[in-house]
């Protein structure tokens, strides 16, 4: 549920220890850098230093060092929200393993290689070769998961262990995270051109479901809920 802004906005007082200047702040983002402080301090410095970004205009890239904070922090949140990731597939580290075997088997192959024919059948090099390729394909797919898994578990872990959406509907939010996600990504990139305008949509998108799945409402917060609510009801 998402917490109404009571107030417009606050200030973040200049901290002396890190050279942060005062900041305007919405009530949500407040509750935000709270919310994420709990999880991680890495986690709500990166989402200060995208409040500082969008708030330092005279620099000419403040939207891409923004938007780089932000798919940074998206990244780094699975790792502190209990999400199980699987072990890095360490490509580099197989290939070179895999090179030898290469290098055997284009010594031996390599004509049939250029010619692209096999007549002869195949010897032990080849065999080992196309065994270990085997086991390279294997634990790629294994160790790697896709985006789109990375983003439901995200969102599993988000809601906490008491929901549990049906798949169908995980798969809308998790859509939507990963739009938010290439989003930002290709302002940081450079890959995509935007205004504070636009930004404004996709940050309040993000900060929208941070919100909905990190910030529990206090009773007092509800009770005005309630309040508005009834004085609706009345008029």
């Amino acid at each position: 549920m998402l917490i109404p802004e009571i107030k417009t906005s606050t200030k973040l007082d200049d901290d002396p220890k890190t050279g942060i200047s005062a900041l305007t702040i919405t009530n949500r983002q407040e509750s935000l850098i709270s919310a994420l402080e709990l999880k991680e301090q890495k986690l709500s410095k990166m989402f200060i230093g995208v409040l500082i970004s969008l708030q330092s205009p005279n620099n000419p890239e403040y939207l891409v060092h923004a938007a780089h904070s932000l798919r940074e922090l998206m990244e780094k949140l699975p790792r502190y929200i209990d999400v199980q990731t699987a072990n890095k597939f360490d490509i580099k580290g197989r290939i070179n393993v895999l090179l030898p075997s290469w290098k055997d088997v284009i010594k031996k192959w390599s004509e049939n290689i250029e010619r692209n024919h096999f007549e002869k059948p195949i010897d032990k090099t080849l065999s080992d070769f196309i065994s270990k390729c085997q086991c390279f394909f294997c634990d790629y797919e294994k160790y790697s998961p896709s985006k789109q898994k990375e983003f439901e578990d995200t969102i599993s872990a988000l809601d906490g262990a008491e929901i549990c959406l049906p798949k169908p509907l995980l798969k809308l939010e998790a859509n939507k995270w990963k739009e938010i996600y290439t989003f930002f990504q290709g302002v940081a990139h450079h890959g995509k051109t935007t205004d504070i305008l636009e930004f404004g949509q996709w940050l309040s998108a993000f900060e929208r479901i941070l919100s909905e799945k990190m910030i529990q409402p206090t009773f007092e917060v509800q009770d005005t809920l309630d309040d508005i609510i009834k004085r609706g009801e009345l008029s």
